[in-house]
């Protein structure tokens, strides 16, 4: 038999407190001790990025010139690609680094328009 033990919202509430305070002190820990360690001195970063963009779009538009069209508006719209490139970054000080993206991003989107059309049947 399985045995289901309910947790008291207020017991729940106690172990999320303990949970956020226990993951804030092993991050800082974590710090002070990356904090400590003698990395070689780095004056140069070159790397690669990449990710996704969810794109949304706003408009207020009814047709295209020279496109028929029979919607009553184009309002919004989204869609979700892609970016990534490279980049390049200098040390300037102990605390600044002066750095430059080259790359793509693609911010396209689809605006669709559901409109219900009735259709009237005559029959005899």
């Amino acid at each position: 038999m399985f045995s289901l033990q309910y947790i008291s919202k207020q017991n729940y509430e106690y172990l999320e407190a303990y949970m956020r305070f226990f993951i804030a002190v092993i991050i800082s820990l974590l710090c002070f001790v990356a904090s400590l360690s003698q990395v070689p001195e780095i004056n140069h970063k070159l790397g690669i990025y990449g990710g996704v963009n969810l794109n949304s779009h706003t408009a207020d538009f009814y047709k295209l010139e020279g496109i028929p069209n029979c919607c009553p508006a184009f309002e919004d719209g989204s869609g979700m690609r892609f970016n990534a490139g490279i980049l390049y970054e200098n040390l300037l000080s102990n605390h600044f680094w002066l750095g430059a993206r080259f790359g793509v991003m693609t911010l396209d989107g689809e605006m669709n328009k559901s409109e219900p059309i009735a259709i009237i049947t005559h029959s005899t």
